[in-house]
């Protein structure tokens, strides 16, 4: 599912700054929103834009700033994937993502797993999997540049050191398949989703 899925997003994420701000909003969109409501909100978005009731709390400023922004988001994206795979290359891709209000290290993770970088979304569900609070992976503001790196570089190195990103995508799918009356009854269901809910434009 892993191989198969990422690398459709990615290849429609990179084509050109559409395609990264496509992943950008499905990724604002699933916060605290289950997942097979994405597309959903996204029709919706593309009707209302920043109005549309889906985009509340920092959720809002998050879509606006990278709507304002995706240009730039794309290019620098693109500079830092052509280096080659290292943790500070990826630290890199993920601190960039991290300038979007409303993503964490957590949520700006998922957008740099969803283009292929070996990491993952360690969200409420992992993190009940895992037996850690949900804030385990909080990062405060105004953190010294080297502590919020240290942080970044941490968080990776967990992802890592738990599975990796094709065995944290895979099994997440599997865990919220057909959960709290999702329609997507199937692991491979949840992750054709993501690339159905992605890769769309209006």
């Amino acid at each position: 599912m892993y191989k198969r899925d990422v690398n459709a997003i990615k290849t429609h994420a990179l084509y050109n700054s559409d395609g990264l701000f496509d992943v950008i909003e499905f990724t604002l969109c699933t916060i605290q929103q289950p997942l097979h409501r994405v597309s959903l909100q996204r029709e919706h978005i593309r009707e209302h834009g920043s109005n549309s009731n889906f985009l509340f709390g920092s959720k809002r400023k998050g879509w606006i700033w990278a709507s304002e922004n995706k240009a730039y988001l794309y290019r620098v994206a693109k500079d830092i994937l052509n280096r080659e795979p290292s943790v500070d290359r990826d630290a890199d891709l993920i601190q960039h993502f991290m300038q979007i209000p409303g993503l964490g290290v957590v949520k700006a993770s998922f957008v740099a797993q969803m283009l292929g970088v070996e990491v993952a979304c360690l969200d409420m569900h992992n993190l009940k999997r895992l037996g850690l609070p949900e804030s385990y992976f909080k990062i405060s503001a105004g953190l010294k540049p080297e502590t919020l790196r240290k942080k970044v570089v941490d968080y990776i190195g967990y992802c890592l050191e738990t599975g990796g990103s094709e065995y944290w995508w895979n099994t997440w799918c599997a865990h919220v398949a057909g959960r709290r009356g999702s329609p997507l009854k199937t692991a491979e269901c949840v992750s054709e989703y993501h690339v159905s809910a992605v890769c769309v434009r209006g």
